[in-house]
């Protein structure tokens, strides 16, 4: 069971974003740099996503972990934890669309 808490805690933690300085400030250098930011930002969501999915799906067909009140209690947590992990994305994926449609309407 530690197993599963240490995977959940390594789902969840966040770590500091770390950005170097650019030395070229042209628009298409901005814009290259942008879609790489949210291409690997997305493959890092997916990836945290897919994990999250296998986890619960290796807990939940586990007999031992399914028939023990305590462990079904772990389980809906993970499931809260995935569902809330699922809300933030798409909350901040609308916001980010919103920033950039007002950016291109005042441009």
């Amino acid at each position: 069971m530690s197993n599963y808490n240490e995977i959940v805690s390594s789902l969840t933690k966040i770590t500091p974003y770390d950005s170097a300085v650019e030395d070229s400030l042209s628009a298409s250098v901005q814009d290259h740099n942008f879609n790489n930011l949210v291409t690997s930002t997305f493959n890092k969501i997916s990836e945290t996503n897919a994990q999250y999915k296998d986890v619960i799906n290796a807990l939940s067909e586990t007999p031992n972990f399914t028939s023990d009140p305590e462990k079904l209690a772990i389980l809906q947590n993970y499931v809260g934890e995935y569902t809330n992990h699922i809300s933030l994305v798409s909350a901040l994926v609308r916001k980010s669309v919103s920033t950039i449609e007002t950016l291109e309407k005042s441009q």
